[in-house]
């Protein structure tokens, strides 16, 4: 055990048996059941503050009530746009609840393993009661943790999937739930594959070195007994065994086309951001050289970037760098180790860097709590306002160009096509050949062409800051397009519609 952890102080005054773990898990139950209740009382129907969301609701109907056909995106898969095939087989199994209650309850189900994780990792570690109520503290209100718990996507559920997959690393006992995670965790979020791969290594190579292969051979049983229904779901639905959500953006916004320096700056900014949101919590990550499994957890985190950096790094700073959200069970992994530590100096250097990074988090958390207020008014306001206009106005035979495809299939029966490609799978091949650059504008405007005239749109939905930053009406006139304004928001935030006719 020394090997994954170092030296371990003795619990404070508090006693390790099976009743009080449950005592703790229950209290951990309660504090999520009284958030739950008392947020869900304040704000009322739930309102999920990113588009994105919408796409995995929507598709949860369609695999629920509507049989795998989608009424909206003819002919492609519910699964085509989705990321973690786990959040929405979960949304999916709450449909009965109503669209956005069946996000909102997963949601917090997501919070409630997150915390009983940040416990459970507590627990392995030995920690006594105050260091477990700072952990759980930190955990939850750290950055913009609000908005990400709450933002209808599977970060809760990827930051709950990365805590346990460390704890059951450093604890090396319930292996067979160790193997089923590791199994499960690329299908929440496909980052999370390189970490059960580097903690599969761990605990095998020490199972290797104890000769006990029977263990190793449950656990690589274990781990693809997990993996292999969402491969084998994925590829027959998709012809994909992994995701291609992160190929569509990366195909769309085409930022490997940039010069070095430019996505330099771009990958820094989203780094140093996301290094604002947490605070003090970043000057953990030196002390994970400290003790094997931190080691790997570093290592994931370093490769975790240089992926992004290589491919998209941009995308690191969309939605309040939520993206980067999947290393905070790294940070806190090193941090209660530190808190750990059986020599005095580190132990109180530990509990003064926790009770930093909690006073840093809750002096910021109603700063990054109005991001999540914020988006909500987005999607009452912006969101919902047109598509029930588009769905009043627009005849449903007619074919609608979009680049948000959420809330506009959830909301109307139209007949979609998406320009970016996450539900309408050809733009990406599109976006791929003709975007050589994020500035490439005669190529934008090629790929544009071409989509329109493959999917034969009468209307076109842009959001201003899109039709601003990449000129998509402009291209689109500029390949013979002619485009009437039906619908114009004033301000410069908001949903401009046209109908759209070959010149």
């Amino acid at each position: 055990m020394n090997v994954f952890v170092g030296s371990l102080r003795h619990p404070v005054g508090s006693a390790t048996g099976p009743r009080t773990s449950l005592v703790l898990y229950l209290l951990g139950a309660g504090l999520v059941l009284t958030l739950f209740v008392a947020i869900t009382a304040l704000y009322g129907h739930p309102l999920l503050p990113i588009d994105d969301a919408y796409i995995t609701v929507h598709d949860a109907q369609v695999l629920m009530l509507h049989g795998g056909h989608d009424p909206n995106y003819l002919g492609v898969s519910p699964l085509d746009g989705e990321t973690s095939l786990v959040h929405l087989a979960l949304v999916a199994l709450f449909i009965p609840l109503g669209g956005e209650w069946a996000s909102y309850v997963v949601s917090w189900l997501a919070i409630l393993a997150y915390v009983l994780g940040v416990i459970r990792l507590t627990r392995v570690l030995k920690l006594g009661f105050i260091g477990m109520a700072l952990m759980v503290g930190i955990a939850i209100t750290t950055g913009a943790m609000g908005y990400q718990l709450l933002n209808g996507l599977e970060t809760g559920l990827a930051m709950a999937t990365g805590v346990w997959l460390l704890a059951l690393a450093l604890e090396r006992e319930h292996l067979i739930w160790f193997g089923l995670l590791c199994g499960t965790a690329p299908f929440v979020r496909p980052e999370l594959g390189l970490l059960s791969v580097l903690l599969i290594g761990v605990v095998g190579w020490q199972l290797v070195r104890a000769r006990d292969y029977r263990d190793l051979a449950l656990v690589l049983i274990a781990a693809v007994v997990a993996a292999a229904p969402w491969l084998l779901w994925s590829g027959l639905a998709t012809g994909h065994l992994l995701p291609t959500t992160i190929s569509a953006k990366a195909a769309w916004f085409a930022e490997q086309g940039l010069p070095t320096s430019i996505k330099r700056h771009v990958f820094w900014l989203a780094f140093w951001n996301f290094g604002r949101q947490v605070g003090p919590l970043l000057l953990v990550a030196p002390f994970l050289l400290a003790f094997l499994v931190g080691r790997v957890a570093l290592f994931f985190g370093l490769a975790f970037y240089g992926v992004y950096f290589y491919r998209y790094s941009e995308e690191l700073s969309f939605y309040f760098y939520r993206y980067q959200y999947v290393l905070i069970p790294v940070l806190l992994v090193g941090l209660a180790w530190l808190v750990a530590r059986s020599s005095r100096l580190w132990r109180g250097a530990g509990l003064l860097l926790a009770s930093a990074s909690l006073v840093f988090a809750l002096v910021t958390f109603s700063g990054h709590w109005a991001a999540w207020t914020g988006s909500r008014k987005f999607t009452a306001t912006q969101l919902r306002p047109v598509a029930e206009w588009a769905d009043a106005h627009i005849p449903k035979t007619a074919v609608v160009m979009i680049h948000d495809a959420g809330y506009i299939s959830f909301g109307s029966d139209l007949h979609l096509v998406d320009l970016v490609g996450l539900k309408t799978p050809v733009a990406v091949e599109l976006n791929k050949r003709d975007i050589a650059a994020e500035t490439d504008w005669p190529g934008r405007a090629n790929a544009l062409g071409s989509f329109a005239r493959l999917e034969h749109p009468q209307y076109l939905i842009v959001l201003k800051g899109w039709d601003y930053d990449f000129g998509i009406t402009q291209a689109l006139r500029l390949k013979g397009w002619r485009l009437t304004a039906l619908r114009v928001v004033s301000g410069p935030v908001g949903y401009n519609v046209y109908a759209m006719a070959p010149s």
